[in-house]
């Protein structure tokens, strides 16, 4: 394993020079090299490409790094408010022969982000006038609370 490489992958990120990692391994097939541009394509904000390099790489990630894949394929979905893409992810990976308890675990926690994901859809969504907002600001409910954070900054800053 080349140490090296991994080193400058790190230092680049720390650096915020995403694109270049992309460029030094958007060719490989090297399980780590292929993270290695899906993280950096995620730090880019660029989730469909991302996703699009992990579909296209799943097999090799999965032998590499079975628990680590499911993480960021699982994160990718979320940033994307994708409930659809988190379902099929959890169907594709249950199907999967029993890797460890470890993967069993990680699978379970799609449920728990598709129910974050719609949460956060409907919050996004929900829209609320200025006293309900008022009132809101003192709840001690977090979707109040957001709703309400939400209508005052949509007044402030638009």
């Amino acid at each position: 394993m080349d140490f090296k490489k991994y080193d400058l992958f790190e230092k680049l990120i720390d650096e915020g020079k995403y694109q270049d990692v992309i460029d030094l391994t958007k060719d490989s097939k090297d399980a780590l090299d292929i993270f290695y541009y899906i993280i950096a394509e995620m730090a880019m904000m660029n989730f469909d490409d991302a996703i699009a390099y992990l579909e296209d790489n799943k097999k090799i990630l999965e032998k590499a790094n079975l628990p680590f894949l499911i993480d960021v394929h699982k994160n990718l979905l979320v940033a994307k408010n994708d409930v659809l893409g988190l379902i099929k992810a959890k169907d594709y990976y249950s199907e999967l022969p029993y890797h460890s308890q470890e993967v069993e675990e990680k699978i379970k926690e799609f449920d728990i982000a598709v129910k974050d994901v719609e949460s956060l859809i409907k919050q996004q969504n929900k829209t609320i006038d200025f006293e309900t907002a008022k009132k809101y600001i003192l709840s001690e409910d977090m979707d109040e609370l957001y709703s309400s954070f939400k209508y005052f900054e949509d007044v402030v800053f638009d």
